[in-house]
């Protein structure tokens, strides 16, 4: 088996049968489906129970109970057959030429990651249920990074040091969306997602940089990314929604300095340790501690009891010290650009389009 698909779903009852339905069409044919049910209070797994419990190329799989995307997409990885995985988000979709062209890719350059820094966002409000009926020139063309567009297809530089200041500069972008990944690969660098609330995806595809041989980075867009969507790094700014952000800010060093262990280069040059984790907690304060916190406000934040309970359990009797700290110094900055919100508002990509800023995917058919 070529490829396995793993889909962790949770409530995902509207958008999972047109998510499998797509992925079973793709022009590779061999490949496997795995949803990975993070117990849905929905009708989600019923469904696909119904509808793919006879099908032999659909595998799914029941979570104990609901842990996150993360461990779901664990669970996916420890069941998967394929030579290559990839992942997708229940409530998105790929194109149908997707998963060939990235087996392509890997096959021909024996790549350990092939990586693709761009996504197609639908041109159409409401977006469908359903994201295979949209046609080519309602998807919308967007590259997440920020290096330059050189050949349309390259080599990411065995230089472990220009590797480590591409990533800082955003040149390889940290979704694990979007990207095909070798099992062998995986399992024998014991990569996992930790058991983070957010960020999880970070530091995967972070430790998949550092150990991959060989990774291949094609500039094209085939993943459908859905917004205007409530999950876990989109919605309101609420006390629950700034605990899971602080428990992934202040959680998220340890896997980024596992996934540097054992790397010569680290040893080499420890300043570049202390540079990454500085960079890791600097992108999730950004994209959405400070957003998350600035939304709420300080006083709602304070007298929450679900967000004090967060710097007890991580600073213990330091914890009213650790949060005056934290608050103080989130005062002194200016206002910040939602940048997670903005980007799942459809007025984004209407100027972007208009503005000549962004294309639709048909001028590249």
């Amino acid at each position: 088996m070529k490829i396995s698909v793993i889909v962790p779903m949770y409530n995902a009852e509207r958008y999972i049968t047109g998510c499998v339905d797509a992925l079973l069409r793709q022009t590779i044919g061999d490949l496997e489906v795995i949803v990975v049910n993070d117990c849905s209070t929905d009708d989600s797994m019923a469904l696909c129970q119904r509808r793919y419990g006879a099908d032999p190329r659909v595998v799914l799989i029941q979570q104990p109970r609901n842990m996150g995307p993360g461990q779901a997409r664990n669970a996916g990885m420890k069941a998967a057959r394929g030579e290559y995985m990839v992942f997708i988000d229940a409530d998105d979709g790929l194109l149908p030429e997707a998963l060939k062209e990235m087996y392509d890719v890997a096959a021909a350059t024996d790549a350990d990651v092939v990586h693709t820094g761009g996504v197609l966002v639908p041109y159409q409000t409401p977006v469908p249920d359903d994201l295979s009926t949209l046609k080519r020139s309602q998807l919308i063309k967007s590259y997440w990074d920020r290096g330059p567009c050189r050949d349309d297809l390259r080599m990411m530089e065995a230089d472990m040091k220009t590797r480590l200041d591409n990533w800082m500069r955003h040149h390889y972008h940290w979704n694990a969306i979007a990207k095909l990944f070798r099992t062998a690969f995986i399992r024998e660098q014991g990569v996992t997602f930790p058991d983070l609330p957010l960020s999880e995806d970070y530091c995967f595809v972070f430790h998949c940089m550092l150990r991959a041989k060989r990774f291949a980075i094609l500039h094209r867009c085939y993943y459908i990314y859905r917004i205007c969507m409530d999950s876990l790094s989109r919605g309101s700014k609420t006390p629950a929604f700034l605990a899971k952000t602080l428990r992934a800010l202040f959680g998220v060093s340890r896997p980024m300095e596992r996934a540097m262990e054992g790397i010569p280069f680290f040893d080499e040059h420890p300043e570049y340790r202390d540079k990454i984790i500085d960079h890791s907690l600097s992108v999730l304060d950004d994209f959405y501690v400070t957003p998350a916190l600035q939304g709420l406000g300080r006083a709602a934040a304070e007298a929450d009891g679900t967000v004090r309970e967060v710097f007890r359990s991580h600073f213990g009797y330091n914890a009213r010290c650790a949060a005056n700290l934290f608050y103080n110094y989130h005062d002194t900055l200016p206002r910040t650009e939602d940048v997670m919100d903005r980007i799942n508002q459809s007025d984004y990509w209407e100027n972007a389009l208009a503005s000549g800023a962004l294309h639709l995917l048909e001028e590249d058919a």
